[in-house]
């Protein structure tokens, strides 16, 4: 299949995949109800891999948007060095099933409450970086 194929064939897949969405608009994609159903799957569970890698995968792109935010505004990033994402995935899931009255808010708030809490983060300051 040449790359133009497969181009038009991933289109029309995302533009399938997208239209089978529900109509509501959400301000985030996952609440923390939908976030601690994927992260707390059973193994016998026939879509375990997906969940987790659903999972694992929000978690990590939570993390490095929190990072990337923190390096445009001359911060560095909070999380020890050698921290994994195994490690933050726990640190998430203790926190999403020991706050069960915050899981109807935004997934990714409640990653970045989770890792503030557990390293002792500071939002950076607002505002572009001054000399």
């Amino acid at each position: 299949m040449r790359i133009a194929q497969r181009v038009m064939l991933f289109s029309l897949l995302n533009a399938g995949a997208v239209a089978s969405l529900p109509s509501e608009a959400h301000a985030e994609f996952y609440s923390g109800n939908e976030l601690y159903d994927y992260c707390s799957t059973d193994k016998s569970d026939p879509v375990y891999y997906s969940k987790q890698s659903t999972c694992r995968g929000f978690i990590a792109g939570v993390v490095d948007t929190v990072n990337a935010t923190r390096s445009l505004s001359g911060t560095a990033s909070c999380l020890p060095s050698g921290v994994t994402l195994a490690q933050v995935t726990d640190v998430v899931m203790k926190h999403l099933r020991e706050n069960p009255q915050y899981r109807n808010l935004s997934a990714a708030i409640l990653v970045q409450g989770a890792i503030m809490d557990a390293w002792g983060c500071r939002l950076p300051a607002t505002g572009p970086k001054t000399k």
